[in-house]
């Protein structure tokens, strides 16, 4: 279940370090965290608030900036919450480290180790016949796949292929974006795309209206010094 799984870094008061131990700890943070995890990672809130790592599997084209999507399954999450646990111990920061699942029915998260796996699955169904039916009722499909290409040639030639499937396709130089009514329908079409892409693709599935950017909020690896 893709994008449903985040883990809350509470760093509390920042000790004799200041602001300064803030920034330094969530520079290591992030670069452990995309170190070890081998995935991209955003740093969600405000200095010396509560913050959200977000763990993305893809990267944009190019090695730009990390797409903003959570990790998608609790081994990573729990790695990645163990991480964050030793590094802010480095710091001398008596951060809250927690692993938190999102509950569709609810439309709120929840703490992971309160949830059960039949739980997650009755709540999986729920949003796919939700997405379904809205992409039903407002002919705008709810999920898509979004795929990077090493070439311009090998881009034309995966949206043809897509498009001759009956699949909407929108076209980039080097990307290019599908549609799908539901997660379990763009976890199908990734696997489409990954068997007729060349090697080398970046395949991503994600909700329709996840934004790439949002300045202001989403705080990349880059980005982390300006704190």
């Amino acid at each position: 279940m893709a994008e449903e799984w985040r883990v809350a870094i509470d760093l509390g008061d920042a000790g004799d370090g200041g602001r300064s131990g803030l920034r330094r700890c969530n520079r290591d943070l992030a670069r452990q965290l995309r170190g070890r995890t081998g995935r991209a990672v955003v740093l969600v809130g405000a200095p010396g608030s509560g913050l959200i790592a977000r763990l993305g599997g893809w990267l944009m084209p190019g090695g730009g900036s990390p797409v903003s999507g959570y990790t998608d399954n609790r081994a990573t999450a729990e790695a990645a919450a163990q991480i964050a646990r030793e590094v802010t111990g480095q710091h001398g920061l008596a951060a809250r480290v927690s692993v938190e699942c999102w509950r569709p029915e609810k439309k709120q998260w929840a703490d992971a180790a309160a949830v059960s796996q039949s739980d997650l699955a009755e709540e999986h169904e729920y949003q796919e016949r939700e997405d379904r039916r809205l992409s039903a009722e407002t002919g705008i499909p709810q999920w898509r796949i979004r795929v990077g290409l090493r070439t311009h040639r090998d881009t034309v030639a995966l949206a043809q292929r897509l498009l001759s499937d009956g699949h909407h396709v929108n076209q980039g130089w080097k990307s290019l974006m599908a549609s799908a009514d539901s997660e379990d329908d763009a976890l199908r079409l990734a696997e489409k795309a990954e068997q007729y892409a060349p090697a080398g693709a970046h395949v991503h599935t994600e909700r329709a209206d996840t934004s790439v950017h949002a300045p202001g909020v989403f705080i990349g690896l880059t980005d982390l010094q300006s704190w």
